[in-house]
């Protein structure tokens, strides 16, 4: 058995243990990796964490990189688990950190569909709607953006509706795009050659170090795509890959 499972199947043993104790002593020795390792039975640690309802170990899971929205063997997410368990305050934790409403399981089934407490239905149909009502915030604000800056380049003044947005310390608008997600924006960017594919921001972040902290694949494919160097470091030494 390889290290990677056996130090996952000590972490799940204090998790059903409820030792919290013996828990945050194996969590440093846990690569960013591994958190989301699933065990032999299919399982990861925050899907175990969840079924006992240690709703502090999930916590420490999630705050170290643990997946709200990790799906085990048969598709089902922590999120899965608090609807059937009833667990009101472990679905605000999973959610405020971020859990997918909208993963269905195997049966093709939504956290929604499986909750049974009238409570917990509410909470996730309000929280359904809010997320609805943000994605659509966030395409109007991209459509604007990106309306703008086309608007900018017709006109041959992209510099200074940069200087507009008040974001010349923080680097260029394509980090702006990759820290909101805005993929759209970005390969308009990038097709355009409007701004330096590997410009650094005061803290010499690349574009590809802001969309590979925030997870977004997407933005990452695009910007390798158009040149962007992973090989590039911040001024603490660290690669688009160590974020």
């Amino acid at each position: 058995m390889s290290v990677t499972f056996n130090i996952i199947d000590e972490l799940i043993d204090t998790i059903k243990q409820h030792s919290m104790r013996e828990f945050e002593l194996i969590i440093p020795f846990l690569e960013r990796n591994e958190i989301n390792e699933r065990s032999a039975t299919g399982l990861a640690p925050i899907h175990y964490a969840c079924l006992e309802g240690q709703i502090k170990m999930v916590e420490c899971l999630l705050r170290n990189k643990a997946n709200p929205s990790l799906q085990d063997v048969e598709g089902w997410t922590p999120l899965h688990i608090a609807a059937t368990t009833n667990n009101y305050d472990l679905a605000v934790c999973l959610m405020g950190f971020g859990a997918d409403l909208s993963v269905s399981n195997g049966d093709q089934e939504t956290p929604f569909e499986v909750a049974e407490a009238d409570e917990l239905i509410r909470l996730l149909e309000r929280k359904g709607s809010s997320e609805s009502d943000a994605e659509e915030r966030e395409e109007q604000e991209e459509q604007a953006l990106l309306s703008a800056l086309r608007k900018a380049k017709r006109m041959n003044c992209v510099d200074k509706w940069e200087e507009s947005l008040g974001i010349s310390e923080e680097g260029s608008i394509l980090h702006l795009a990759a820290a909101y997600g805005y993929c759209h924006l970005v390969e308009y960017i990038c097709e355009e050659k409007l701004v330096n594919v590997n410009g650094k921001d005061r803290d010499e972040w690349t574009p590809l170090h802001v969309a590979s902290y925030w997870q977004y694949s997407d933005i990452m494919e695009v910007l390798l795509t158009h040149g962007a160097n992973p090989c590039l470091v911040t001024k603490v030494y660290n690669r688009p890959s160590d974020l």
